[in-house]
This record gives structure tokens, C-alpha cells and sequence, in this order.
């Protein structure tokens, strides 16, 4: 599971053959000649016992870490009775210990590897070893990329392979990766969209597509959500879950009480442990998107566990949300994210006079990264007409940025 910190056998299965896979030697096959189909090495009989720890459920996972590592030790000397046993587990942990830490980039980085191995038999022509990586193919690869950014992703799955393997990663430091790296930001290839923002007043004239099209409500409450709570549509938004989570699922979970609604979640993009966010009613702002009488008034319906936008998709829900902007006329609706719904609600607060900690706190925002979802031309207007006036008091700003942990 994405949200799991133990792999399962299949995905360390995956892992290992791919990698291997990448340093099985190759020959070049001749023009036209069809490609071979890949297939993956059988799995090799593993020790029961072996395989109780490495796929253990969350309960057994939670009482080996309460036990302590020096008690997780003995009991890992009473289960592995045999060499055999003992160097497949060994051999797990360690890969579990290198792609643990980004166990929701797997897909990814499955598809990072893949293409290097692509373009180092097709293009490079390696017919042995494709990893280690050499600098020169490296350097070669990077000619191919838009994004300085995403070069850098690539490269580091291709990495990602080598520990997996226990090759040599020496490659990844040399500086002229990081020549290339700035090369393909000189090109200019690639350009940053225009900034847009769902705004309060433009969620409002979304809702008011449900009175004449009924059958977008619930796309609308999804977009209600995603303002409110200021979410990622696709991982926090479309998973939710009303009351209660569905039974062996991890999902954000909303709870409606009388005043306020509280989304829960079990975990975020960048949090590990379960938060919290609560909203109340803002009726007096907008009837329309209240948080309390119009979101919390359609899932206190639900059932307990059920989850209302799972059936929609990331990608039919982009394409309504530019559809409905276009529709209303609102300029480069083309090019509008379900993420300006969070973008658009951190920008709301800064207009509305919200102070750092206060949108910090809005968006599950740990530093600064938020400004990057505001108008900066507004935000530095804003601060060159507090500096002339003196309208902010120094010390109660610093009392807010110590608030935030920052």
C-alpha cells in the first residue's frame, strides 16, 4: 500500500527482478526484428515463517515496534531457523530499508527505471550492464527532458535501482550532473503555467451550476471539499469517506457535528502521523459553500464508511472543472488544476488579511512552501504598503511566525 511503510513480497519480488533485469546482459536486435517480451523470473519458495515477518498486518507490526528493537531481535532469532531463511530476510529488510522512504513514488519509479534501461539498449547500446549507470549515458539522457526537475527524478530512480542492485552510486555526484541539470534550465524548454486560483466567489458561481444540473452535485461537494479544507483532490479529496473509514482502508474521514465539520486524515504528503482539520460554518460569507449546512448536510446522509467521489476519476474531474469555467467564461479555464482550489483558498486568507501562521495552519502548511500557491504581485504589494505605513506591528508578527514553528 502507498501509505505502508512494509512492502509486500510481490512489490520486493518487482523491485529485485527489475533491477536484475536491468543488468542481465543484451544483444542488440537487428532492424525490424520484433522486441522480446520481458517476463519476470519465477518466485523462489520462501520460509513461512520468513514471510509472517516480512508481510506482517499493522497489528504485528505495532507490537514488534512496542517490544523494542533488542526483543524484535529475539524474536527474529526464533523464527529464522535456517541460513537460507535467515539471508532472504536479511535480503528484504535491506531493500525494505532503501525504497521505504518513498513508498509513494513506487509507480514512479518503476517507470524512471524502465526508461533507462529503454534508452541505455536502444539508444546507448549497452549490451551488458546497464547499471551502474556511465557518465557519459547520463549526460546523453539529459537531452532528452524539458524540466531540469524531472531529469532530476529520473536520475534519482536510476540511483534508486543501483542501491537495490548494491552497485556502486559514485556517478550520481559527479558535478557535471549538476551542469546538466542547469543546461536543461537554460534551454528553456519548458514553461511554468500561468498562476490561476478557484476563488471563493468563482466556487460560488460552480455551485450555482448544480440548480439547473443536478446530476453535478457531487462533483460540486467534491470541489466544496477541496476549497474548504484546501485538499489535493486526487489523494485527500476523492477517498474520503463520511464518518468512518471503510473497513481496511486508510482514508481521510469526514465527521459532521452541529456547529463544524472535521476532516480527518490518516496521513498527508508531507505528515506520517494522522491530523485533523476543523471548519465551521461560514454561512455568513457564502450560503452557498458552507462547510457546516451544505457539505456536512450532504454527507451526514451517507452511511457510515461510505466514500461519495470514489467512482470519479482525477482526470474526468480536471476536465468538468474546466468545462464548468468555460462555460461561466472565466479567462484560460484551459489551463486551470484541481490543486487551484487549495491554491485558491490560501490566496482567499491572504487577501482577507490572514496573518503567516493562520494559512500555515489552513493548508497543513509546515514552512514556506505555501507562498509559492499566492499572488506574488499582490503579496509584494501588500508588503511594500505595510512597510510605508507601519501597518503591521513587528511584534506581533514575530509572535505569529513563533506560533507556527517556524
Amino acid at each position: 500500500m502507498a501509505g505502508s511503510a512494509v512492502l509486500s513480497r510481490e512489490e520486493i519480488s518487482f523491485l529485485e527482478a527489475l533491477a536484475k533485469s536491468m543488468c542481465r546482459p543484451r544483444k542488440r536486435r537487428a532492424l525490424g526484428q520484433a522486441a522480446p517480451v520481458c517476463t519476470l523470473p519465477a518466485k523462489q519458495p520462501q520460509s513461512e515463517r520468513a514471510e509472517e515477518l516480512l508481510s506482517l498486518p499493522e497489528s504485528s507490526n505495532l507490537a514488534i515496534a512496542a517490544c523494542g528493537p533488542r526483543a524484535a531481535g529475539r524474536l527474529l532469532t526464533s523464527v529464522l531457523r535456517s541460513s537460507d531463511d535467515r539471508n532472504e530476510w536479511v535480503n528484504n529488510a535491506r531493500i525494505q530499508a532503501i525504497v521505504g522512504s518513498c513508498a509513494k513514488s513506487h509507480a514512479s519509479a518503476k517507470s524512471g527505471m524502465r526508461f533507462w534501461r529503454w534508452f541505455a539498449v536502444h539508444i546507448l547500446g549497452y549490451e551488458g550492464d546497464v547499471l551502474p549507470p556511465r557518465l557519459d549515458g547520463l549526460l546523453a539522457w539529459s537531452r532528452l527532458f524539458r524540466c531540469h526537475q524531472t531529469f532530476g527524478n529520473y536520475v534519482s530512480y536510476v540511483k534508486l535501482a543501483c542501491e537495490i542492485k548494491g552497485a556502486c552510486v559514485d556517478v550520481f555526484g559527479h558535478p557535471s550532473l549538476r551542469r546538466a541539470k542547469a543546461s536543461i534550465e537554460k534551454r528553456r524548454l519548458f514553461m511554468p503555467r500561468t498562476p490561476t486560483w478557484v476563488s471563493l466567489d468563482v466556487l460560488q458561481k460552480l455551485v450555482t451550476c448544480v440548480l439547473v444540473r443536478p446530476e453535478l452535485r457531487e462533483l460540486v461537494m467534491l470541489f466544496i471539499a477541496s476549497y474548504a479544507f484546501l485538499l489535493r483532490l486526487p489523494s485527500e479529496g476523492i477517498p474520503m469517506a463520511a464518518h468512518s473509514a471503510p473497513e481496511g482502508c486508510q482514508a481521510p474521514v469526514l465527521r459532521v457535528a452541529e456547529t463544524c465539520v472535521t476532516l480527518w486524515f490518516p496521513t498527508r504528503k508531507n505528515k506520517l502521523w494522522p491530523t485533523q482539520q476543523v471548519r465551521a460554518c461560514w454561512c455568513s460569507r457564502c450560503t452557498l459553500t458552507c462547510p457546516v449546512h451544505v457539505l456536512g448536510a450532504y454527507m451526514r446522509t451517507m452511511p457510515a464508511g461510505t466514500q461519495p467521489f470514489a467512482h470519479i476519476r482525477a482526470s474526468q474531474a480536471l476536465l468538468s472543472l474546466r468545462e464548468l469555467l468555460a462555460e461561466l467564461h472565466i479567462p484560460n479555464a484551459a489551463v486551470f488544476r484541481t490543486h487551484d482550489f487549495r491554491r485558491g483558498h490560501a490566496e482567499d486568507l491572504r487577501r482577507g488579511g490572514s496573518r503567516l501562521y493562520e494559512i500555515l495552519a489552513a493548508g497543513d502548511w509546515k514552512s514556506g512552501a505555501f507562498l509559492a500557491y499566492l499572488d506574488r504581485v499582490g503579496l509584494e504589494r501588500d508588503q511594500v504598503i505595510e512597510a510605508q505605513t507601519g501597518f503591521v506591528d513587528s511584534d506581533e508578527e514575530a509572535d505569529g511566525l513563533r506560533d507556527s514553528g517556524d
